[in-house]
Order: C-alpha cells, then sequence, then structure tokens
C-alpha cells in the first residue's frame, strides 16, 4: 500500500468512531456494545471464514492504483488476455484491517466499513490523480496521523498489560479495601433546610415578617426535634411527615434506603457506616439539608460478587499508573504568549445619546 493510505486509516477511524470503538475487556461492556453483540445474535453468522484467503470480498472497477494479492479468478485468466482495470481487496488484507481497527470487529460492522472504506478507496484514487498527495499540507497531516495511530496502538498496549490481573491481585485489593465493600441497609429522614412558607391574605405586614423566626432556625430545630424522637425510637416515616409538613413540602417520600455501599453515600454521610445496627445518626447538615439516619444491618460483601468490579478498578489504576510513568518521563512547555487566551477586543462604542441629540437637532 502507498504511504498516503496512512491518512486513509486516520480518518476511517475517525468516521468509524461509531463503528471501530476501542477495545473492551470482558468486565467492560457498555449498553451500546450489549445492543451490538444482541443484533450479532439475533443475525445468523455469514460463513466468511469459509472463504480462501485470496478470495476477493471487495472489487473496485475502474481503479488500479494497488497490486494486491491476485485472486484465483484472475490467476487463471488466459495467457495475454487484457485483464480489467480493478483494484481487489482480498478476505486476507480485509480482515488485516479490521483487526488493526478493532479486533474482534462484529459482521454488521464489517460490512458498515467495507462499504465506507469502499468510498475511501474511490475518494483517495481522485485526489491523487489531482496531485493531492504531493502537497506540503498532505504530507503533515500523514504524520500527524502517524503519531495519532502510534498513540492509539501504544493505548491498546497498555490495556491489554493492565487487564493481566490474577487472582492473588484481586484477593489482596479486597482485603486491604475491606471497607469499600461493606454494605448496609440504611433508613433516613431528610429535613428541608427551609420553609415554603404561604402568605396569608390578612397578615402581610412587614412588622408582622420581621418578627417571624427564619425558615432556616425553624427547620434546624425541627431537625434536632426528629433527632432526638428518632433516639427515643418514633417510627421514621411518621417523622419523615411531619419534617415535610413543617417545611411546607408537599408529598411523602419513603425513609427505607435499602441496600447502599459506603461509596454511594456523600463522602460527609459516609460516617454512618461505623453505627451498629439500631443505632441512630446525629443530625448531619449540608448545602441540601439535613438528615438522620438509622442503621438496620449491615455486612460486607463476599469476594466473589464483587471480582468483576475489583478487576476493573485495579485495571484502571494500572492503566493511570502506566500512562503516567510515560508522560512524566518528559516535560512539556508551552509558551504561554502563544497558547494563552487573548484579551477580547473591546467592544465597538455604540453611538451615544448626544449624537442623536445632534442629529435631531439638525
Amino acid at each position: 500500500m502507498r504511504c498516503s493510505w496512512i491518512l486513509c486509516l486516520l480518518v476511517l477511524g475517525t468516521a468509524f468512531a461509531q463503528v471501530a470503538a476501542p477495545p473492551r475487556t470482558p468486565q467492560q461492556k457498555s449498553s451500546v456494545a450489549d445492543e451490538d453483540d444482541d443484533d450479532d445474535a439475533s443475525t445468523p453468522p455469514r460463513a466468511v471464514s469459509t472463504l480462501p484467503a485470496q478470495t476477493p470480498v471487495i472489487t473496485i472497477k475502474g481503479i488500479c492504483d494497488r497490486q494486491p494479492s491476485k485472486p484465483a479468478s484472475v490467476a487463471k485468466a488466459a495467457s495475454g488476455a487484457r485483464v480489467p482495470c480493478a483494484t481487489v481487496v482480498t478476505r486476507a488484507e480485509f480482515e488485516r484491517l479490521t483487526d488493526a481497527l478493532q479486533p474482534g470487529m462484529p459482521a454488521s460492522k464489517k460490512q458498515q466499513l467495507g462499504a465506507a472504506y469502499s468510498k475511501f478507496i474511490v475518494t483517495a484514487h481522485e485526489a491523487r490523480k489531482r496531485g493531492l498527495d504531493k502537497s506540503a499540507d498532505v504530507e503533515l497531516m500523514i504524520e500527524f496521523a502517524r503519531l495519532q495511530i502510534l498513540t492509539e496502538k501504544l493505548n491498546r498496549t497498555l490495556q491489554n498489560e493492565a487487564a493481566r490481573i490474577s487472582d492473588e491481585n484481586v484477593s489482596d485489593y479486597y482485603r486491604k479495601s475491606i471497607a469499600t465493600f461493606e454494605q448496609a441497609t440504611l433508613q433516613r429522614i431528610f429535613i428541608p433546610r427551609t420553609r415554603r412558607l404561604e402568605q396569608a391574605a390578612n397578615d402581610g405586614k412587614p412588622e408582622n415578617k420581621k418578627a417571624e423566626p427564619k425558615a432556616g432556625d425553624v427547620m434546624k430545630q425541627e431537625a434536632a426535634s426528629i433527632y432526638a424522637r428518632a433516639v427515643a425510637g418514633e417510627a421514621f416515616e411518621q417523622l419523615q411527615k411531619e419534617a415535610f409538613a413543617t417545611a411546607g413540602v408537599k408529598g411523602t417520600s419513603s425513609t427505607n434506603m435499602g441496600d447502599v455501599r459506603r461509596t454511594s453515600l456523600p463522602p460527609a454521610h459516609a460516617a454512618v457506616f461505623e453505627l451498629k445496627p439500631g443505632e441512630v445518626s446525629q443530625v448531619i447538615s449540608d448545602s441540601t439539608g439535613h438528615y438522620v439516619y438509622r442503621m438496620v444491618s449491615k455486612g460486607v460483601l463476599p469476594l466473589e460478587q464483587v471480582r468483576n468490579e475489583i478487576s476493573e478498578t485495579v485495571q484502571g489504576q494500572r492503566m493511570r499508573e502506566l500512562a503516567q510513568g510515560i508522560q512524566g518521563s518528559s516535560t512539556i512547555e508551552l509558551n504561554d504568549a502563544y497558547f494563552a487566551p487573548q484579551p477580547a477586543d473591546p467592544a465597538p462604542v455604540a453611538a451615544t445619546s448626544k449624537t442623536e441629540t445632534n442629529i435631531t437637532r439638525r
């Protein structure tokens, strides 16, 4: 292939952001990828694997910019007979491309890639006819494409290295981060920070409003009262209703949070995991409101249940460490005199009223 095909591959990779997704480990399947797999599962697989490697899978008549492997039909052409001008991509050549772009590319994506790849060959042929491949800017773009392709190849290599996780690695992480896998069944009362007061029609005087306590103070006192009653054993559901009524909030909210992990709570709330079953937390206040928790039960998730989660976490940590090691081996300096954002140009001065007045006076 000619060197300008590197640029074609870059454009191909950009155009196929939806086709050639980055490689995933078995634990890193997205919902979109799952849908694609489902589509492929519902479509009968094509028997492409039975085709000989030199079988043409793409034929473009009228273009012969390159000399691919000759298919059997061409090799058997009569001696001296004129062979029609055509560009032929064999199964082996096309699969080398798909493996380079996305190892294990599903059949449905190969069909989309084949259609687009064919168009790229045609348009690149026309560009070469016009001498565009000889221009200086194209050479720069090819070099930039080369850097991007090498970066993508390195990323894939690092991902493969980071994915080599043993059972010992998983067990070690589980043992050292056991608190991460604690799970608790909690109840929670939410007390809004402010009240939604309805102004009485006959009581809108400023002096009355001034005498009224601040809504924030009222709700803070309400939170302290609800905490004391919760410690005394009153039902959380009833206390939640009263908190909303005091705040002027219509509707209800369940206090049962179900099973939650320590990491699923806001950092300032994670201390509730130190409670014993049956204990009630102190009032926890933040910008969203006041909270009172009760620990119903807690335990630790078994290793087998979180094995995949740990593998993903360890892989992510290793990937970051590898990337930081590479970037940290050199120092990058950007000249702020060139790259720093330039100050915005001052807005043009609008016509003044004085000018308008002068015109009016004329």
